[in-house]
């Protein structure tokens, strides 16, 4: 994810915000690959990397304030 340029954090930002909820990642992942200016496997990469930290966020029960604080003391 710090390899992508502003532009592309912009688009994926925006691709995340129209995408409908999933529960299936492919799906997902699908849905946004084709509305980034980057490659599917690289939106497959930067989509499962967040889903683990919503699953590990969802797991520890923490908000997302506490969830961010602990992963910038990593």
């Amino acid at each position: 994810m710090t390899k992508l340029s502003k532009e592309q954090m912009s688009s994926l930002k925006e691709a995340l915000k129209r995408a409908s909820p999933r529960l299936v990642l492919p799906k997902l992942i699908e849905q946004i690959a084709s509305s980034v200016p980057f490659s599917g496997e690289d939106a497959s990469k930067v989509i499962s990397v967040l889903a683990s930290f919503y699953s590990l966020k969802v797991e520890k029960r923490l908000t997302f304030g506490k969830f961010f604080d602990e992963l910038l003391e990593l």
